[in-house]
């Protein structure tokens, strides 16, 4: 019973803008609350922000930090589709190549 009383009011189409991971997305036969019938996801989907096939991105890193004592450092990164929409944005870690490494 709580789980149909906790999603009465749940509607997380108000935030699925601001969904930039990878998500895969599921809707079963056997969902009573929202079924496929009612055509939720193919409806808000389109909402979550995700470079599409035909786009051309773009990506920009920034070097945050540089580790001390190992060859790595730390990227801001933001990737966007043609419209300047961004699709991706976070950190990530990168291994920096010495002179003897190329």
């Amino acid at each position: 019973m709580y789980q149909v009383d906790a999603s009465r009011d749940y509607d997380p189409s108000t935030a699925l803008h601001r969904i930039t991971a990878p998500v895969l997305a599921l809707n079963s036969a056997d969902d009573f609350i929202n079924p496929p019938e009612l055509g939720l996801l193919e409806r808000l989907i389109p909402r979550v922000k995700r470079p599409r096939i035909g786009d051309t991105i773009t990506a920009e890193a920034e070097i945050v930090s540089v580790h001390e004592s190992k060859p790595v450092c730390q990227l801001k990164v933001k990737v966007a589709r043609q419209t300047g929409e961004t699709v991706l944005e976070g950190e990530a870690w990168c291994y920096t190549l010495g002179p003897d490494d190329r």
